[in-house]
């Protein structure tokens, strides 16, 4: 699996929650999950307040991105922090 970011921009809702009335901030960046089978979907990376966006490229999910929801079910992470750039093979000179 990995994440393509195609926008390096980051998009900001905020409001107030309408059950306990506390205000609320959520920063967002689009990307496109592409899995090994082919099929991608649109999601929304999450960034913490002041984060600089992830430029465009190819990401894969660090190691410790993946955990268990209350399902017992195996996650990947939408936090920003959790995915690592595509590391791209060096070039070998032939002899």
């Amino acid at each position: 699996m990995k994440c393509i970011v195609t926008e390096a921009t980051i998009n900001t809702r905020e409001g107030v929650a309408r059950e306990t009335g506390k205000p609320y901030r959520m920063d967002n960046q689009p990307a496109t999950l592409e899995f090994p089978n082919g099929e991608r979907r649109n999601i929304e990376l999450q960034h913490d307040p002041k984060d600089a966006p992830l430029p465009v490229g190819e990401y894969v999910p660090k190691p410790t991105a993946y955990y268990l929801d209350s399902k017992k079910n195996i996650v990947v992470s939408r936090r920003a922090r959790s995915w690592e750039p595509v590391q791209t093979a060096k070039a070998v000179k032939a002899a």
